[in-house]
């Protein structure tokens, strides 16, 4: 259709319409089937999305309502009986931040400690480390294992045993009896030697001194008679005691001085 371009008149107006409606209508009739599809179409979608909601949504926020009422309903009762442990609940909490509220209150005092037990701890390690060093350079440990070892430790024990039964066996050896038991220590074996020495020089010194007269007219005349006495003999009248020219004690060997050096000799043989 080709519109004219004409004065525009009542005529031309209606017959244009009438063209625009022909036009219209024509469009309409080749499109039905595809409009009432897309109608269709548009009215399932609008319906499903109403049944879901009152399917879903629906129900979902009235259990929301009634789950919200009864917390309220039963919030009373519930608050009125959590009421002590509530309160209990906060009095510990405030045991548990005593603490660190003192620590709050001392906090320069507590940064001078933790620093100093820091420093402390660096130092001790660092000390042990140089200990170990300079242990390990002059070779103490070496030193260490020696008078450690378990075999060294055996045979300073198996020579103390030792020792006390070669003394007995070569005491023994020599004639004295007294020395044969074989588990002494060394200490009990020198006591008995001092022992025996004490006994044969108090023997010896009983069979040389002459016993003291009872008075004093008896000690003159013993003392006058020679009864002394001598270092190197026993005593003798006029100068045949004592250290005198004429006197054989010097040469003898039956006096104190004489036996007791041969008793120190035996003792000392009997010792090796």
């Amino acid at each position: 259709m080709a519109l004219s371009s004409e004065p525009t008149t009542p005529a031309t107006a209606l017959r244009a319409a009438a063209d625009i409606a022909d036009a219209a209508g024509a469009f309409a009739a080749n499109n039905t089937d595809e409009g009432q599809s897309r109608l269709a179409l548009r009215d399932t979608i609008i319906g499903l999305g109403w049944l879901s909601y009152y399917i879903l949504v629906v129900p979902a926020k009235f259990l929301y309502s009634a789950t919200l009422w009864t917390l309220r309903l039963l919030y009373s009762p519930i608050g009125f009986a959590l009421k002590p442990f509530l309160y209990i609940g906060r009095f510990g909490l405030a045991l548990a931040m005593i603490p660190v509220r003192i620590v709050v209150i001392y906090e320069d005092f507590f940064i001078y400690l933790t620093v100093a037990a820091i420093l402390g701890l660096l130092g001790g390690l660092i000390i042990r480390l140089l200990f170990s060093w300079l242990r390990h350079a002059l070779r103490l440990d070496d030193q260490d294992s020696l008078s450690s070892s378990p075999d060294l430790k055996r045979r300073a024990q198996n020579a103390t045993q030792k020792i006390p039964s070669s003394f007995s066996t070569k005491s023994a050896v020599n004639g004295s009896a007294n020395d044969s038991e074989p588990n002494r220590t060394i200490s009990e074996y020198r006591l008995s030697r001092r022992s025996r020495q004490q006994a044969s020089l108090a023997a010896s010194t009983a069979g040389t001194i002459s016993p003291l007269p009872a008075n004093d007219e008896a000690l003159a005349a013993w003392s006058s008679s020679g009864g002394y006495l001598s270092p190197t003999g026993s005593g003798g009248s006029g100068g045949s005691g004592g250290y005198g020219k004429g006197g054989g004690g010097r040469k003898g060997k039956n006096g104190l001085i004489a036996q007791t050096i041969l008793e120190e000799g035996d003792g000392d043989d009997s010792d090796f």
